[in-house]
C-alpha cells in the first residue's frame, strides 16, 4: 500500500507539474471522467508523438485513485458511531493525554496570571503619566491663566 501511495504522489506531482495543467483553460467530459482541453485537443505538445495520451492516462489514474479514496471514506463514515466514539475513548484515557492536559492547564494559568500583571502594569503607568501631566497642567495654569482672571491684575 506504501508503494501504491508513492506511486500515486509521482504521478499526481508529474501531472500538477505539466504544461498543460499549468495552463488549464477548460475541461471536457468522457463518460464519467472529466480531461482538461488541452489534453482533448492536443493544444500543447508533451513531446514527440501523441500529446494527449499520457495526460489522459494521469487523469485516469487520479480518477481511479480518487474513487479508491472515496470508497474508503464512504466505509468510514458507514461503520457504527458507536464504534468511532469508543475509538476515541480508549485513545483520550492514555497517561500523554492527561499530561497535555495538565501542561495546557498551567500554560493558561501562567498566561492569566501574566495578563493580570501587565494590566496592573498598565494602570499604575497611566496613572503616574496623568498624575504629571495634571501637575504640568496646573502649573502653565498657575503662570498663564489665574492672573488675568482675577479681579486684580497688572494693566499696562
Amino acid at each position: 500500500q506504501a508503494a501504491a501511495a508513492k506511486d500515486f504522489l509521482a504521478a499526481a506531482r508529474e501531472f500538477l507539474g505539466s504544461r498543460w495543467v499549468t495552463r488549464f483553460q477548460d475541461v471536457e467530459t468522457r463518460g464519467e471522467l472529466s480531461v482538461p482541453e488541452q489534453v482533448t485537443m492536443d493544444t500543447i505538445s508533451l513531446g514527440d508523438g501523441d500529446s494527449s495520451a499520457p495526460g489522459i492516462l494521469a487523469v485516469e489514474k487520479l480518477a481511479n485513485e480518487s474513487s479508491v479514496v472515496q470508497a474508503d471514506f464512504e466505509k468510514a463514515i458507514d461503520s457504527s458511531f458507536e464504534d468511532y466514539l469508543e475509538a476515541q475513548k480508549k485513545w483520550t484515557e492514555t497517561e500523554n493525554i492527561r499530561d497535555l492536559e495538565y501542561e495546557g492547564d498551567t500554560s493558561v494559568k501562567k498566561l492569566s496570571e501574566k495578563y493580570e500583571s501587565d494590566v496592573l502594569d498598565l494602570y499604575k503607568e497611566a496613572s503616574i503619566r496623568r498624575v504629571g501631566v495634571d501637575s504640568r497642567w496646573n502649573g502653565i495654569q498657575r503662570k498663564a491663566v489665574i492672573p488675568w482672571s482675577s479681579v486684580i491684575h497688572f494693566k499696562l
